[in-house]
């Protein structure tokens, strides 16, 4: 790899785990009350189970686009969104953080 890359390596790095200037996503949906996950908060189209997975969702294509000779494009934007407003199974949301952080 070349040296010029590190900083740039560095800034990258710090973003996804440290968060600098603002909270890392593991702060951000800790202790997060299963309640709050589904609900809309009034004026913004969308719950937080619904940004999560659309997190989970785009970062996994990213990285299947980067790593996969055999990538299958795919179709903006209903592929990048969950269909639900709520997760659907008890344990959805604690898989989706799961997956968002071994694809980090």
């Amino acid at each position: 790899m070349n040296s010029n890359n590190q900083p740039i390596i560095t800034q990258l790095t710090q973003l996804l785990t440290v968060g600098n200037a603002h909270a890392s996503f593991e702060q951000a949906v800790a202790d997060l009350p299963e309640e709050y996950r589904g609900k809309r908060p009034d004026g913004l189209p969308y719950s937080i189970w619904e940004l999560v997975e659309h997190l989970r969702i785009a970062q996994h294509d990213i990285l299947d686009f980067s790593i996969n000779p055999d990538y299958k494009e795919m179709a903006w934007p209903d592929d990048y969104w969950p269909e639900n407003q709520t997760p659907e199974k008890a344990d959805a949301w604690h898989t989706s953080i799961k997956q968002i952080q071994e694809d980090k």
